[in-house]
Parts: C-alpha cells; structure tokens; sequence
C-alpha cells in the first residue's frame, strides 16, 4: 500500500516541476510554411497591443508638451550636464556629417526619425515570426523602457539636444534649420 504524500508537498513538488508539466505543452508548431507561429487572432492581438502602446505614447507626449521654450530650457540644462561629463558629442558629429551631405546626410535623417518606432516594430515582426520564443519578453522590455522614458519626458520635456546647440547651423534633424535669437 502507498501512501500518499501530503497536499503542501504535492505542491512544492508542482512548483519544482518544468513549466510544460504545469501549463501543458507547449503550443504547437505550425505546420511548415506557416507564416504566423501562432494564427492570425494571436498576431492581430499583438498588432493591437503595439498600435495601442504607440497611440498611447503619442498622445502622452502630446499631453506633455507645455511649451517650446520650456523645453529648451530643460535641453540647455541637460547640454551643461553632458559637457560637464564630457558626453556632449553632436555637436561635432554634425559638424562632421551635414557637409557631406549626399546619401550619408538622408540615412541619418531617415534613421533619426524612423528608429523610434518604425524600426522597433520592424524587428518586433521578425521576432515574433522566426523567433516567436524570445518576442514577449523584448515587447514588453520595449515598452517598459518607453514608458519610463516618457514619464522622464511628462517630468521634464525637453528639446532635443542637438537643436538646441546648433541655433546657429542647419541639424542633421529632417527641415530643421534654427537661426541665432
């Protein structure tokens, strides 16, 4: 006769156990030449769950702004700190790169502006179709991040940097020219 092991060891030895023995498998794989790992219901929810976080973030620094000029305040304030660490380099980096102009200049300026958000889910999309193990965990470490940095913004909106030391010069920042005040 066997006897049975109490109810709190029969749950720290489920807790113990593979999260496949407690969950059950794991989805299966879909069948070759699948493209969505999951179906389409599971990729248009994260779809949805990434246009809702960039809506949501949009409209937050929308909210934020409370005017050019504190924002440029906090962006001089922000230029005499990294000079103070000595981490304040775009300045000479557009000095180096708007003269060559050409190619070089329009990467950087697409770059600038698409990175943010066009890129992030350009590499969301592939991770989720060829990597779809790993695509959770870099989502939600995307957002968290993006949330962080927009509550630094909501606190303390700042211009960016580069425009604000270049009053002077054209920036690398697409149609943006400023002119001494």
């Amino acid at each position: 006769m066997t006897s049975r092991p109490s109810p709190a060891i029969e749950r720290r030895q489920a807790a113990r156990a593979p999260v496949a023995a407690r969950h059950g498998p794991p989805p299966a794989r879909p069948a070759r030449g699948a493209l969505l790992p999951r179906g389409r219901l599971h990729f248009l929810l994260q779809v949805a769950i990434w246009l809702g976080f960039v809506v949501a973030y949009q409209a937050a620094r929308g909210l934020a702004d409370r005017g050019a000029e504190e924002a440029f305040r906090n962006a001089r304030r922000l230029i005499r700190l990294e000079e103070g660490l000595g981490a304040f380099f775009e300045p000479d980096l557009q000095e180096a790169v708007v003269p060559v102009g050409g190619l070089l200049l329009h990467a950087i300026n697409w770059t600038y502006w698409l990175s943010q958000f066009t890129v992030v889910s350009l590499v969301l999309l592939l991770t989720y179709l060829f990597r779809t193990d790993g695509y959770f965990r870099i989502r939600d470490t995307i957002i968290v991040a993006n949330t962080i940095g927009l509550l630094g913004y909501v606190a303390l909106p700042t211009a960016p940097p580069p425009i604000v030391a270049n009053e002077t010069t054209q920036t690398v920042v697409p149609g943006v020219t400023r002119s001494a005040t």
